[in-house]
């Protein structure tokens, strides 16, 4: 069974100091055990001028992780310019961490064929018992990608992970950090292994509960990967300026046409969240978190604040009724844009459920938030609702955008159900994917 400790450290500036508050507050000397991984989210100055890589020579484990603008670990703990450090350990698991980048400069297929073998290797000896994977975003290559490329493999297991993502829009701020390298181009995959039962939970259906059109369904005449170019025929940037979805004042920061709530409808019917990533440079197309499909309705919304905190309050009540206490959250980065004036409103949420736990159970809730471009959370295979335990069906590997993914560690009921086999050939397209 697997430990979990958590850090946080608003120093940014001076890779000492962060660690020395960071180790502190973990105390791996005396919580450490035998095999141990540390996930790490950042704000992207802190990969500035080798302070990030200073830093993770510092620590007594390895470092796996990536950007994110806010980021926060329980205690009540959170903010921007910051960073946390989870250490996750354990007697009975183990930990395999494998990276690659590059992808910027490689075809989907010569990534698909180096993201599998990185997956042989992780399973040669025993087959992981899921993965968590952290991906910079890029139009011809997105989470989906990732996960069909898995799902087809000999052998697959079960995904968890996210785009890494700067909302600011900082050019090459988009990190992944892994085995010691940082990449604005890269992918990490965290293998976990033994005695670890994860439960996964998401807002998979959130559009029916939060959002509120506010434009009538247009088309996606043309598009590539991930990249929107043309919709009704008029290129993407032009056509939300026609329709007052988007004005020039959005444009200066990558958080303005990421806030903006977007579903598709699929040509099969299927129906998907889509957050905008940013404008393709000297273009006026749009590149977004997940693949796309020509004839595809795309239609914008008004995302109800109250309604979705509401939505993120009944997530971590699911998790904790079947006594899971250790969480890994991935909160869409559009969301907390789109909800509210304050961004940090997920993070108080969520710290204020853990107190309430905490004084309700006499235990503590221990958790680490980070914020996404997307995010790769698996859900139930037969019912596509909600994820409450593996037991309830078969998983299948899903990818969401304005959304709240949760992994969960430690039941009540700690007999360790074996994972279900997952389902994926009659799922493929079932969500648009």
């Amino acid at each position: 069974m697997l430990e979990f400790y958590t850090a946080f450290t608003k120093e940014i500036d001076d890779p000492e100091e962060a660690a020395k508050e960071i180790l502190e507050q973990l105390n791996p000397k005396e919580n450490m055990l035998e095999n141990t991984v540390g996930l790490i989210f950042f704000h992207y100055d802190f990969a500035e001028d080798d302070i990030l890589l200073k830093f993770a020579e510092l620590m007594p484990f390895e470092l796996a992780g990536c950007v994110s603008n806010y980021t926060g670990v329980s205690g009540g703990m959170y903010g921007n310019f910051a960073v946390s450090v989870t250490m996750i350990t354990g007697d009975d698991v183990s930990f395999a961490v494998e990276t690659f980048d590059g992808i910027d400069a490689k075809t989907k297929e010569q990534i698909d064929d180096e993201l599998t073998r990185h997956y042989e290797k992780l399973r040669r000896e025993e087959k992981p018992k899921f993965i968590m994977t952290f991906l910079t975003a890029h139009g011809h290559y997105t989470l989906n990608n990732i996960r069909l490329a898995l799902d087809l493999t000999q052998d697959p297991t079960l995904c968890y992970g996210m785009h890494a993502f700067n909302i600011d829009g900082t050019p090459d701020t988009n990190y992944t950090f892994g085995n010691g390298r940082l990449s604005v181009t890269g992918c990490v995959l965290i293998a976990f292994y033994g005695n670890v039962t994860p439960e996964f939970h998401n807002n998979n259906d959130y559009y029916e509960v939060f959002l509120k059109s506010y434009t009538e369904e247009a088309v996606i005449t043309d598009c590539d990967e991930a990249v929107i170019k043309t919709i009704d025929g008029t290129p993407a940037l032009d056509y939300l300026r026609s329709k007052g979805v988007i004005s020039d004042a959005h444009l200066n920061c990558t958080a303005g046409i990421a806030s903006i709530p977007v579903v598709l409808t699929y040509p099969h019917g299927g129906k998907a969240p889509c957050m905008f990533l940013g404008v393709v440079e000297g273009t006026k197309y749009i590149q977004t978190a997940r693949d796309l499909e020509k004839g595809a309705k795309v239609s914008f919304f008004l995302m109800d604040a109250e309604a979705a905190i509401a939505n993120i309050c009944s997530i971590l009540k699911a998790a904790t009724k079947k006594g899971g206490n250790n969480f890994i959250i991935f909160c869409s980065a559009a969301q907390a844009w789109a909800i509210s004036a304050n961004n940090l409103a997920e993070l108080q949420e969520i710290d204020r459920h853990a107190r309430e736990y905490g004084e309700n159970t006499k235990t503590p809730l221990k958790y680490a938030v980070a914020y996404s471009g997307g995010e790769l959370c698996p859900i139930s295979s037969d019912s596509h609702k909600q994820v409450e335990a593996f037991e309830n069906g078969g998983m299948t590997n899903m990818v969401h955008n304005f959304s709240l993914a949760l992994c969960a560690f430690n039941y009540s009921d700690s007999g360790s159900p074996p994972l279900a086999a997952i389902k994926t050939d009659e799922y493929k397209h079932s969500r648009g994917m």
